[in-house]
């Protein structure tokens, strides 16, 4: 199973940030969810991420969630502009998929925040998804593609530098003792049949590159909606 795929949450809606966390959750147990209402205390989630050692994969941020706990107003402001999400995004890895939501993703102060993050360099790339329809389905396709494709690719990619070093890159993989050999050897940081699961459950969000990379490791067949992964 693939290991823990770390999510933050900032959202001061609470029906909309537990039918989030709910779906999320349904993912898999995978999933492991900080969430907050407020700016000030995802600033404290992602300091202890980073103390940690670890980084979120992946934060699904409100476009417009009050400073501090409590309702937005006068003396608890909107932290919708750059000088205030920055504290937040500059404590995020640069790998760290940003997802901004928003029932107001017209609204011009929105899309200028989101704009200004884009232009930011070094760091997390965002992109705004408006909450209306089926937002929460766009939300969960995106960290599948953007979260689940690229730790699968990850792995993928090791074993193939494995490969590489094994074989100087020569003869097929599958049927090599040289692979053989590499395969044994990647069993302490790359659990095989833990691999092989995520292929299968996974396939369909790869794109076309990552799945050719997947079939230099694995045999893989589509038969009917079902995808069999073997050595």
């Amino acid at each position: 199973m693939m290991s823990e795929i770390r999510v933050l949450i900032l959202d001061d809606d609470d029906l909309r940030r537990q039918d989030l966390e709910m779906h999320l959750l349904a993912l898999g147990p995978e999933i492991q969810i900080d969430v907050t209402t407020n700016l000030d205390d995802a600033i404290r989630y992602a300091q202890r991420m980073s103390l940690s050692g670890y980084d979120y994969d992946i934060a699904f941020l409100d476009a417009k969630v009050p400073m501090h706990p409590g309702p937005i107003n006068r003396a608890n402001p909107s932290a919708l502009f750059p000088d205030e999400r920055g504290k937040l995004l500059r404590l995020l890895n640069y790998r760290t998929v940003v997802v901004n939501y928003s029932a107001y993703a017209g609204d011009e102060d929105v899309k200028k925040c989101v704009l200004e993050e884009l232009s930011a360099p070094n760091g997390p790339v965002p992109v705004l998804i408006e909450t209306q329809g089926e937002w929460i389905e766009e939300v969960l396709d995106f960290l599948r593609k953007k979260v689940y494709g690229r730790r699968i690719d990850e792995q993928i990619s090791h074993l193939l530098r494995l490969k590489s070093a094994v074989e100087g890159g020569r003869g097929n993989y599958g049927a090599s003792a040289g692979a053989a050999r590499a395969i044994g050897g990647a069993r302490g940081s790359v659990d095989i049949s833990s691999l092989a699961y995520d292929v299968k459950k996974h396939w369909k969000d790869l794109d076309s590159d990552q799945q050719n990379r997947v079939r230099e490791v694995f045999n893989v067949r589509l038969v009917g909606d079902d995808v069999l992964v073997s050595l």
